[in-house]
């Protein structure tokens, strides 16, 4: 019934490609789950999830009455090219269809514009820079990543669309920013958008002819990892002639997964291959605490290190989290969450009651360091706090203080644990805390931390309790 413009200037019918059928299946599952459509979708480039989007809600407008939809583009050419490929659809309708037994007449369009186009069965849709101003039952969002101010036009935006009506946003990515903390935030807490990752491999034609003496594609090391995909060796061929082309930010442009979509530029600290190595450690999910994830069950006879970051910002933006390990770095429990001190220091508490007793607790100095100790002395746990030694030059002597402060050995304790994950003495993370480390950079002054816009909490205090551990303190 439809047709188009291919990438060839052809008219063609339309028909769905892997990734617009996968689109379609996730929207009906977000709308069997929730009631109604919230899926956010992470895409590599050139799919076609808007035209896909666009179709779709042209053929919602032909079939019922009263439907507003809108289509909120991230800029002005994108913006008119969207409209045009709808129009272009809506005129290549025949004037009557008489599939499906029934005989259904095309609505004309009988109000017409640069910004929208409404019929005559009362329907409409609006593709604009800004849909805030009217109420709509499906808003579709596209490239969220190029919005100056995001998150503020993102509040602005969601008002518009009542409760139990159709959110989708679709989007690549580019670098730390808005898009990705929304990301991992529905990934982490399944809230508020159900999501869909799409990679280069969903795109049909991304593939190269085989030669006729090739039956495996060779590859480098840099991309052993795909043999790990479904993939097809014509597929691996393609993949390999732009990684000739791209060096490493192939990683970026045509993303095999969610966390290489979300590269940086700069000098990585931890080896983005080996990540992808990396288990997956199964846990199971406190019935108590839902953010707390038991790996092990406690054990008595072992001595665990417990390594302890305090949000500072933990309204907007920051995380507070607890790891504990053994002395063989095995993982036991992680916490993460946007958490403030006394709450840390309960869910610190109901892990010592777990019989995690045989622990030493290393607590990051930073801005609210001294609410998580005073927090802490109301506990009789308190005494395996980590307590760091300083010497203080002036008087000559050592004082024990009751906090862990990297300082200037920032760099050496980083670049021990970096050893070892490379040397494979340790292998166990939490798959947040891995998704971190794609973030995790060395910035200009040659300093290791996290991008601009990107989280460090889970890495550094993992690197706080694997430092306790290779540097055996005293309790």
């Amino acid at each position: 019934m439809y047709k188009l413009k291919n990438k060839k200037d052809e008219i063609v019918p339309f028909i769905k490609n892997t990734a617009q059928i996968l689109i379609a299946k996730s929207r009906k599952a977000s709308k069997e789950k929730r009631w109604c459509v919230r899926l956010l979708i992470l895409k590599a480039r050139q799919l076609w999830c808007t035209t896909d989007a666009g179709i779709d809600y042209l053929d919602n407008w032909l079939m019922h009455r009263n439907k507003e939809v809108a289509i909120r583009a991230h800029d002005k050419p994108t913006q008119k090219e969207i409209l045009r490929k709808i129009k272009y659809t809506y005129n290549k309708i025949p004037a009557v269809n008489r599939g499906d037994w029934i005989k259904r007449e095309k609505p004309h369009a009988w109000y017409d514009n640069a910004d929208e186009i409404s019929f005559s069965n009362d329907s409409r849709i609006r593709v604009a820079l800004d849909t805030s101003w009217t109420t709509v039952s499906s808003l579709h969002i596209t490239e969220l990543w190029k919005v100056d101010d995001a998150e503020a036009v993102m509040a602005n935006l969601l008002p518009s669309v009542p409760k139990y009506w159709n959110i989708t946003i679709e989007s690549t990515a580019k670098w730390i920013n808005y898009l990705y903390r929304l990301w991992n935030d529905c990934v982490w807490w399944d809230w508020p958008y159900d999501t869909l990752f799409l990679a280069w491999f969903h795109d049909d034609t991304y593939w190269l002819e085989l030669d006729e003496w090739e039956t495996e594609v060779e590859l480098p090391k840099q991309l052993e990892h795909l043999h790990e995909l479904d993939i097809t060796e014509e597929q691996k061929k393609r993949y390999k002639a732009e990684y000739g082309k791209l060096d490493r930010t192939v990683f970026q442009e045509y993303p095999s997964t969610p966390e290489e979509a979300f590269l940086t530029s700069g000098e990585w600290v931890f080896d983005v291959q080996l990540l992808k190595k990396l288990p997956t450690v199964p846990y199971k999910e406190d019935s108590k605490y839902p953010w707390l994830r038991i790996y092990r069950e406690p054990q008595k006879e072992l001595f665990h290190y417990r390594g302890v970051d305090t949000a500072e910002w933990w309204e907007n933006w920051d995380y507070s989290s607890i790891v504990i390990r053994d002395k063989q770095n095995k993982l036991y429990a992680t916490y993460y969450r946007k958490t403030p001190s006394d709450e840390l220091m309960e869910v610190a508490n109901y892990l010592y009651e777990m019989w995690y007793t045989t622990t030493n607790m290393g607590i990051e100095k930073n801005g609210v360091w001294q609410a998580s100790i005073i927090c802490a002395k109301k506990y009789y746990w308190f005494d395996n706090v980590y307590r760091q030694e300083v010497y203080d030059e002036k008087t000559q002597k050592k004082t024990s203080k009751i906090w862990f402060h990297t300082g200037r050995n920032r760099k050496s304790i980083i670049e021990l644990f970096v050893a070892l994950i490379r040397n494979w003495d340790m292998d166990e993370f939490d798959d947040r805390q891995k998704n971190e480390m794609y973030g995790f950079v060395y910035w200009t002054n040659n300093k290791p931390m996290a991008e601009k816009g990107a989280h460090d909490d889970f890495i550094m205090w993992d690197v706080i309790c694997c430092w306790m551990i290779e540097s055996r303190p005293y309790l």
